[in-house]
């Protein structure tokens, strides 16, 4: 019985690997805030943006810290997490976090510095490093570093644009495979129809892969809580979720649910207006 629990758990992480992660996590969004609306996250301007598009990191504000989790396809030994921080400086934004995802007998590490720049009220840089581990049992451990930049611009109130590009370098990992790490960008645009409503778009392509594509809408339906509903291409899955803010605390909630291998679900904890 424990053979074929192993088996099924195995066959869940590579689906869900192969499907959602083929850039050894570097393509994978981070923040529940993003799944929400299927996973578009190249123009957030918020914590998460250290691990999604450092250019979008919040200028002006002061410390901030986000922590998440999520439970693939709500399979107890699968496991996604996440912490990020970043710290103000006069000129520049750093920020830096963690993120895992994987299970026991495969898993992926991810370290991460980002740092962005403001060069005008509308347009910001952003470059970020990540040195990834990828650890399978019986084989031992391999490791990476993995550069990307980023940019954000608002060429107008209503209309934010984010890209970011992902080993543009063609790193692969260290050792006897020399396995290839992906090279993929996103590209996205939100539009802001009104106070209430947000509109986000965002097509993610992938070198030697086709690309895919995620969107969706946020709804403030309270000025503490705010709804959202989003889809994805690829893998397939359709996303809800909910944000609550109490006081200098933000509650992300989040479902992302795939037709076959079931929901998703992920929850993070920030504090976005500076400690």
């Amino acid at each position: 019985m424990c053979r074929i629990n192993k088996l099924i758990i195995s066959g869940f992480a590579l689906v869900q690997l192969q499907c959602i992660s083929f850039a050894q996590q570097t393509d994978l969004p981070q923040g529940a805030y993003s799944w929400m609306a299927g996973g578009a996250c190249a123009t957030t301007t918020s914590v998460f943006a250290i691990a999604n598009n450092p250019a979008a990191m919040p200028h002006n504000i002061g410390w901030q810290f986000t922590a998440g989790h999520a439970q693939p396809f709500l399979e107890s030994k699968l496991q996604q997490s996440f912490i990020l921080a970043q710290v103000p400086f006069k000129k520049v934004q750093i920020g830096g976090g963690f993120c895992y995802n994987g299970f026991a007998l495969y898993n992926q590490q991810r370290w991460i510095l980002s740092v962005a720049k403001l060069l005008t009220p509308k347009w910001r840089l952003g470059v970020q490093a990540n040195y990834t581990v990828l650890a399978i049992e019986g084989y031992g451990a391999t490791h990476a570093l993995v550069p990307a930049v980023g940019t954000w611009y608002a060429p107008v109130k209503e209309l934010q644009i984010g890209f970011v590009l992902v080993n543009p370098l063609l790193s692969t990992y260290v050792g006897q495979s020399n396995e290839p790490i992906a090279t993929h960008a996103r590209l996205g645009v939100v539009y802001e129809l009104s106070d209430k409503v947000q509109v986000l778009a965002e097509t993610q392509p992938m070198l030697g892969r086709r690309a895919g594509y995620c969107g969706g809408l946020y709804y403030k339906a309270h000025p503490q809580i705010q709804l959202a509903l989003g889809a994805r291409s690829y893998p397939l899955s359709y996303t809800f979720g909910a944000r609550i803010v109490y006081h200098n605390l933000h509650i992300d909630m989040a479902s992302v649910v795939h037709p076959i291998l079931g929901v998703t679900p992920h929850i993070a904890l920030s504090f976005p207006a500076g400690l």
